[in-house]
This record gives C-alpha cells, sequence and structure tokens, in this order.
C-alpha cells in the first residue's frame, strides 16, 4: 500500500524552502510592490499556505511546552535557574520545525532536563518517567539532542554567550 506523508513533513519542506531561499537571497534586491517578481512570490507563498493548510485539513492549532515546562519544574522542585533555563530551552524549541513532530509535553520534559543539565543538577530517568510515562524515552532525547544543537548554534552566533 502506498504511503501518504505526514501532514506535518509539508510544513517543514515549506520552512526549509523559506530558509533556503533567504539564504541565496541574501545582497539581492528586495521585490517591491511595483515588480512583478513580487507578485509572482506572493501567489506562490498563496498557493503553498493554500496546500498546506487542506492538507491540515485547516487543523493549525498548537500547544507549545512552556506551561508544561512550569508545571514540571513545579512538580520536581526545580530551582528558578532551572526552571528560567528550562523556558529558554523551550523557546528555542518552538522555534524549530521540528517541535511540530512532538506533544508538548515531551519538548518540556527535554528542556527541563536540559535546564537541570545546565545548573549541574541530577535528574533520574524515574523523574522523567512519572513526568511523560514509561516508554518516552526515545522521544525526549530525540528532542534533547536537536534542542540542544540549536541552542549550541545561536550561541555560536551570538556575541552574548550568557544569554542563553
Amino acid at each position: 500500500s502506498r504511503r501518504f506523508p505526514h501532514p506535518l513533513d509539508a510544513w517543514l519542506l515549506f520552512f526549509s524552502g523559506l530558509r533556503r531561499n533567504a539564504a541565496s537571497a541574501e545582497g539581492a534586491e528586495v521585490p517591491t510592490l511595483e515588480t512583478k517578481a513580487y507578485w509572482r512570490k506572493k501567489d506562490a507563498l498563496t498557493a503553498m499556505e493554500q496546500r498546506i493548510l487542506r492538507m491540515l485539513h485547516f487543523d493549525v492549532s498548537y500547544c507549545a511546552p512552556h506551561e508544561y515546562v512550569l508545571n514540571f519544574a513545579a512538580a520536581l522542585g526545580a530551582s528558578e535557574a532551572v526552571a528560567k533555563l528550562a523556558w529558554r530551552a523551550a523557546n528555542v524549541a518552538v522555534a524549530n520545525p521540528r517541535s511540530l513532530r512532538h506533544d508538548a509535553h515531551i519538548l518540556a520534559a527535554a528542556c527541563l532536563w536540559l535546564g537541570f543539565e545546565w545548573c549541574d543538577v541530577e535528574v533520574t530517568e524515574r523523574d522523567m518517567d512519572e513526568l511523560c510515562g514509561a516508554g518516552s524515552h526515545h522521544s525526549v532525547s530525540e528532542c534533547i539532542h536537536w534542542i540542544l544543537k540549536d541552542v549550541e548554534e545561536q550561541l555560536c552566533t551570538s556575541a552574548d554567550v550568557h544569554n542563553v
């Protein structure tokens, strides 16, 4: 049987295309309202948006991980420093289209784990199991990996390293 791509794959392809186009357009003239190039790009973007919305059946609700971060931090008795770092990790996470592939509580657990790690506070797998449910290690680990990579990329491009 033919397997159809997940609707979120369309979002990922769309955003990666935007990034690629923006990177290649650096230094190029920005089309103005009077140019045909502007209207062609606008029409292409609108058509892509319509295709994506139809693939998603216009279900575009999104649950951010931030509320879970605060609730999980309170449940584990995390310090304010841990909670702040986890919150910042959540900000980084939601900026990545990969966040659409994971439930908010999984993203929050990954962000909180990073907050604990960055504050040198030990957290056990049992604690994480109680938050997310047993068997979610793989999803949390996967999120930790790419969130950490995104944070490191931001640090490398940021002049203020202490602002994570």
